[in-house]
């Protein structure tokens, strides 16, 4: 069953961020929330994540609702990566992806031979294996991101949510990321602001506006002319790629 949003409303501070959003995500699919800046994509996952209760509906995983599961066993299940991580500690890289495992051991609990086994694919399947013993403090924005998606990767989660991962990454680890998630036996939902790395990776995308959903579906239904203008307020084409057959969004302008 996966996971399921349910008529999500939710106010900060005096602003309405979401009014009436309903998701299903598919088990073992990628799922892209693509919109402008504004249309409430990180708040969205923050509600999928349970990092924040909306003011009504509901976040539901298995059919249960988010409130009802237990701290430990959720985390074991639901790993995020979120925009931006800070931390003043004097850490480094392989003791952010340790992090990962903590959901799976109890407190005090030393890592294991599988702990570190599982740390150091999670490091390669990133590429940051060689920057293991680098201070965090030392890392450029993109290494700290590979870094914390390491750290999820680490969790070994059946659903995984990302907010806009690839915003600090050059092309190369833009398209090596997507292409990963892909190949990973897990539920991906994924905010991102690239309708060509959406139309190319993603099995569905949900369309965000103003805090409500404008569209819903495959690339193909949600990718057209008339909802990019009506979302983003510029026009374009939308055809397929003669390199690769894929769908493809130029812009006009």
């Amino acid at each position: 069953m996966s996971l399921h949003a349910d008529e999500l409303a939710w106010r900060l501070r005096g602003q309405q961020l979401l009014h009436g959003v309903s998701v299903k995500v598919p088990a073992g699919g990628m799922l892209g929330v693509i919109g402008p800046n504004g249309s409430g994509k990180s708040s969205l996952l923050k509600l999928l994540a349970g990092l924040a209760k909306p003011d009504s509906g509901e976040v539901s995983l298995d059919g249960v609702a988010l409130s009802q599961w237990r701290r430990r066993p959720l985390a074991r299940r639901l790993a995020v990566v979120e925009q931006h991580a800070h931390t003043e500690a004097a850490i480094n890289v392989q003791d952010v992806v340790r992090l990962g495992r903590s959901p799976h051991r109890a407190l005090l609990e030393p890592s294991s031979a599988t702990d570190a086994a599982i740390v150091d694919a999670a490091l390669r399947q990133v590429g940051m294996a060689q920057h293991h013993r680098r201070p965090w403090h030392s890392l450029s924005g993109g290494e700290r991101q590979r870094t914390q998606i390491a750290r999820a990767l680490a969790q070994q989660p059946s659903e995984l949510l990302l907010d806009e991962p690839t915003n600090h990454l050059d092309i190369q680890h833009q398209l090596a990321l997507l292409a990963l998630l892909r190949q990973l036996p897990t539920t991906c939902v994924v905010a991102l602001h690239d309708l060509n790395l959406a139309a190319r990776f993603f099995d569905r995308l949900v369309l965000l506006d103003q805090g409500r959903v404008l569209a819903e579906g495959t690339p193909e239904q949600v990718l057209t002319p008339s909802l990019i203008e009506q979302a983003y307020g510029v026009r374009a084409v939308v055809g397929r790629s003669a390199a690769t057959g894929g769908l493809r969004v130029e812009y006009l302008g």
